[in-house]
């Protein structure tokens, strides 16, 4: 089964909630629904609603982090992974500020890491890596193997 496929109930549950988006968190997870589940239109109309939105509230948590998160997401999704690096990489410090658990927001930290593979940007992967593993230095990333396979390094 294709990974679009396996979203596609979850974009249409998405879709269904565009007029419930009080919280930004909750907006994020919608995105990344409707994005993943291929429903474009629908998504783009999202990130619409939340630009008016940020428009009347200024720069704060709509404008300044959700809006460029889920633009991130669009530009990976549409595969421009720089972009995708460009755009997130200013706000990922404030993505905590969505709120949810660290391990819910650990989804778009990874998501920067891999845009930074795919770009090949790997001096930045690289930094990025080392500032997360010094943040948090319980993380898997820092007990797995050089080749991120196998056994957990000692």
């Amino acid at each position: 089964m294709e990974v679009a496929e396996r979203w596609r109930p979850f974009a249409h549950i998405a879709a269904e909630r565009l007029d419930r988006q009080i919280l930004a968190f909750h907006a994020a997870h919608l995105a990344m629904a409707l994005i993943a589940g291929g429903d474009w239109a629908t998504a783009d109309r999202q990130l619409g609603m939340l630009r008016e939105r940020s428009a009347h509230h200024g720069p704060g948590l709509i404008g300044g982090v959700l809006v460029p998160l889920i633009e991130r997401l669009h530009a990976f999704a549409a595969r421009d992974y720089r972009r995708a690096v460009e755009r997130l990489e200013p706000v990922a410090p404030r993505v905590v500020a969505l709120g949810g658990i660290r391990a819910q927001r650990d989804v778009f930290h990874d998501t920067l890491l891999e845009a930074c593979f795919r770009a090949e940007d790997m001096d930045r992967a690289e930094r990025l890596l080392a500032e997360r593993i010094a943040r948090r230095p319980d993380h898997f990333w820092k007990s797995r193997t050089a080749i991120g396979i196998g056994t957990a390094a000692r």
